[in-house]
């Protein structure tokens, strides 16, 4: 990226400029010591002066409110108005004519800083008195935040906009409006001289400072160190970041920088403008302005932006024209366009290029005949989503889905959604789901169906996330996508997101991750663990079978010590790109096969993946194919690769499911399982009426609610179930039972066992009497010996079908002792003669024991 100035060759001001910020698109406001406000409009080439503000009056900054570059539409607080602060302690709240709206005297002593927050609500300043203090936006104070001995020369909102970010000395303090025990001061030293300049981003969550030690450093929300520059030859007198957070320019004498969200420097600029006092970006994050020293007001725009799509190449060679190469032909097309370029996006053969006021939309097949759609109010994009079918365009009042023949399809919004705090990282897409992380509520991830534009799902996580990304892979009849999280703690989780049903359940990959890349055409993920490159080749394995899992990731020893905050550009082929901190271009490679194992697995072509198998002989290969062939029950490969690994437990599963065949409904379930899906196996038992091998397989997955929720439904093996969880809760260090349908049906199954007991005691007492003596052996002491009746009720339990391979089989063993116990113990039955020498069906039937179940 370079920068390119537009700079008059004598100074509109005629002393120090001291401010500059943007009204509109085309429209930037300067203030300076020669007590002048002037308006420069650059479509126009032109400048006007707005007002004179008397010769008492010094403005030190000025400033719009953020929402007015979205245009008059958006119903934005403020928008209105224009704040100017002042020397002698007083800020001006101006019109857009130029007219004074009030003056308050807010400090004593100069005003240093002062700025609106994000939705133009508020005001901020400080001063050289060392207070910070919030204002209305009518000029109405709040609170005074702080009181610090020494000037403070910078005070910003926090990216949440719940707190202020100020400097005092050489220290940082980051204050929280409301008071409470959660919300701390955090203070801690940043340069070893005065800090002179602050910024932070609402969009990327970063701060950056300069100072008089010659530095700009960046920091992370609790002032954790990301970068640090050498030392320059002068102070950094100003900092700004672009409202996409990827990008800040740093100010100097004589000196502007360009650099990324991790500090490292693009392009060096030495304009002859003294020092800049003063940066200010546009909405579309294109070009900033600058304020002189010399007095005069400076517009760098951004060129040489650069976005790829495999051998295709485009670059933003000027602001208005843009220039496609494609290397394997060696061709190049120019595009020229009637407005300014403001954002690129290049991905599945689509080419769109966003401009002030219009889309336009190129196939690669045919770049000189584009799609060109008007875009209305949507002119403040600020990303771009791609799918193989459908884009998303982000920014300005809404979130609009288009497709490729420039036909808008439906406009997504959530209650209190901000998108001037979406970046990259809390936005994902794929052709069937788009996801988005909550600005307002960083524990909640919506999921939206691109076709209507309706909320599909609402994902809530304990911790907030910070990355989230949907797999890309686009194979014949896949529907189904991984969602990767990555969350404020660095543990990164993933879970199914199917496009009928609900997603399935998230679980744990790893810790210690900091950045995160999906591959560009295969379900695999390349992360950065503790300063090393990882590769999980298939990280769906967790929903398959876990034990594959050490089988299908590699840590890249070849690539390590990256430092600190590095980044995942791209991943295609089996090559990664990173870029270090320091700003360094590091390329690493993974398995060169595993992309083509994906390929041929997917569409069915298993012998191809095994013959790779074959030839690399890896135990990566070994695993991921198994995973894939346990997925597709694809039996004898799966056989063979986990032989080849050397998991025979598995080999014998397989076997037994083979053995099988001839039960269907068991196969089928087996298969089930084998590929990962309990859900299924469960539904395949239901439909078949194995009640128990259901209630089985559910314990041995250790769902006991849904066992004991089966088990009472079909009045089977609900014994089996507490007895079972009681053993669980023992091997758990005896925890207590915290499942309430657990807890009642103890109790229940207790109080009938009472009554059940009390009945058959009712009933031996009345048969006691008619019991004949001869029926007794007695012995010489007269005690009297119980001889079991061969004529009594066993009751014993009749022996079910034969479990499910692989599932614990549960019997009613103690059922059937209590049963016996009952018919050894009790009297025998009486010989009535009139009756035949036999009990009657009626007596039979009193004496029975009801089942438990």
């Amino acid at each position: 990226m370079k920068l390119k100035f537009t700079l008059d060759p004598k100074p509109r001001h005629l002393d120090v400029a001291t401010g500059v910020s943007w009204s509109s698109s085309d429209t930037i406001y300067s203030a300076g010591d020669d007590h002048q406000i002037l308006a420069w409009n650059l479509g126009k080439n032109e400048t006007v002066r707005i007002t004179d503000l008397g010769q008492e009056v010094f403005p030190t900054g000025i400033s719009w409110p953020p929402k007015a570059n979205t245009g008059p539409s958006t119903g934005r607080k403020g928008g209105d108005l224009l704040l100017i602060t002042a020397a002698d302690g007083y800020f001006h709240l101006l019109g857009r004519g130029g007219r004074v709206e009030k003056s308050v005297q807010g400090h004593k002593g100069a005003i240093l800083s002062g700025c609106w927050n994000s939705d133009g609500s508020e005001i901020v300043t400080a001063g050289e008195d060392g207070c910070v203090k919030v204002w209305s936006r009518i000029g109405m104070l709040r609170t005074t935040l702080n009181q610090c001995p020494e000037p403070v020369y910078a005070a910003v909102w926090s990216p949440d906009g719940q707190a202020v970010v100020h400097t005092a000395g050489q220290s940082i303090v980051i204050k929280p409006i409301q008071s409470g025990p959660k919300k701390q001061v955090i203070r801690w030293k940043a340069h070893d001289g005065v800090i002179l300049c602050l910024a932070s981003s609402s969009t990327s969550g970063l701060f950056v400072s300069g100072a008089e030690d010659c530095r700009y450093k960046v920091w992370d929300p609790t002032g954790k160190p990301i970068y640090s520059s050498g030392v320059h030859i002068h102070p950094i007198t100003s900092v700004n970041w672009a409202p996409a957070g990827d990008l800040f320019a740093v100010g100097s004498f004589n000196t502007i920088r360009l650099c990324d969200r991790y500090g490292w420097s693009h392009f060096l600029d030495k304009p002859k403008v003294g020092s800049v006092y003063n940066i200010s970006w546009s909405a579309d994050g294109t070009q900033f302005a600058g304020a002189g020293a010399t007095g005069h007001v400076f517009l760098a725009s951004v060129i040489e932006r650069k976005v790829s799509w495999t051998t295709y190449e485009a670059t933003l060679a000027s602001r208005r024209t843009v220039t496609v190469a494609e290397f394997t032909n060696n061709t190049e097309d120019r595009l020229d366009f009637r407005d300014r370029v403001v954002k690129m996006a290049f991905d599945y053969g689509y080419l769109i290029c966003i401009t002030v006021t219009q889309l336009y939309l190129y196939n690669v097949s045919n770049v000189n005949t584009p799609t060109i759609c008007e875009l209305r109010e949507n002119n403040a994009v600020s990303l771009i989503l791609q799918s193989p079918n459908n884009f998303v365009l982000c920014g300005g009042v809404t979130v609009s889905v288009w497709g490729y023949d420039g036909r808008p399809m439906s406009n997504i919004r959530w209650p209190g959604m901000k998108l001037e705090f979406l970046s990259r990282d809390a936005a994902t897409m794929s052709g069937e789901t788009i996801a988005f992380i909550d600005q307002t509520d960083g524990r909640i991830i919506r999921m939206f169906d691109p076709g209507s534009g309706k909320q599909e799902q609402e994902i809530k996580i304990k911790h907030g996330a910070k990355i989230i990304a949907l797999s890309r892979e686009e194979y014949p009849g896949s529907t189904d996508r991984t969602l990767a999280i990555l969350d404020k703690n660095n543990d990164l989780s993933i879970m199914v997101v199917k496009k009928y049903g609900s997603p399935s359940e998230r679980k744990l990959l790893a810790t210690m991750i900091s950045t995160i890349m999906w591959h560009r055409e295969a379900p695999m993920l390349a992360c950065i663990r503790d300063g090393m490159l990882r590769i999980y080749y298939y990280p769906h394995i967790l929903y398959i079978d876990t034990t594959l899992l050490d089988f299908t990731w590699e840590d890249r020893e070849t690539i390590s010590d990256l430092g600190r905050a590095p980044e995942i550009l791209a991943f295609d082929s089996n090559r990664i790109s990173i870029r270090k901190a320091d700003g360094v271009l590091v390329v690493g490679t993974g398995a060169a096969f595993m992309s083509h194992i994906h390929r041929h697995a997917n569409i069915g072509k298993f012998s191809e993946a095994k013959r790779i198998c074959n030839y690399v002989n890896s135990k990566f290969a070994w695993g991921v194919t198994a995973g894939l062939a346990a997925l597709k029950q694809e039996l004898s490969i799966a056989e063979k690769c986990y032989s080849e690994l050397g998991l025979y437990d598995k080999v014998l599963f397989i076997q037994d499911i083979k053995a099988n065949s001839q039960d269907e409904p068991t196969r089928r379930s087996l298969l089930s399982i084998l590929s990962g899906n309990m859900q299924d196996a469960e539904n395949i038992l239901l439909q078949n009426g194995r009640f128990q091998h259901a209630v089985e397989l559910n314990m041995t997955c250790c769902n006991w609610e849904r066992a004991l929720e089966l088990a009472l439904q079909h009045n089977v093996l609900v014994e089996s179930v507490l007895k079972g969880r009681k053993e669980y809760l023992a091997d758990l260090k005896n925890q207590s039972e915290k499942i309430q349908l657990f807890i009642d049906t103890e109790k229940k199954l207790g109080t009938s066992t009472k009554k059940k007991t009390k009945a058959v005691a009712k009933k031996r007492e009345k048969s006691a009497p008619s019991i004949e003596s001869e029926e007794f052996n007695t012995s010489g002491s007269g005690d009297f010996s119980l001889q079991p009746n061969p004529m009594s009720l066993t009751s014993k339990v009749g022996k079910e079908p034969d479990s499910i391979s692989g599932i614990t089989e549960e019997t009613n063993e103690d059922q059937q002792q209590t049963m016996e116990s009952f018919a050894l113990s009790r009297p025998p039955l009486k010989t009535a003669s009139d009756k035949g020498g036999q009990n009657t069906a009626e007596e039979e039937k009193e004496l029975e024991v009801d089942d438990f179940y």
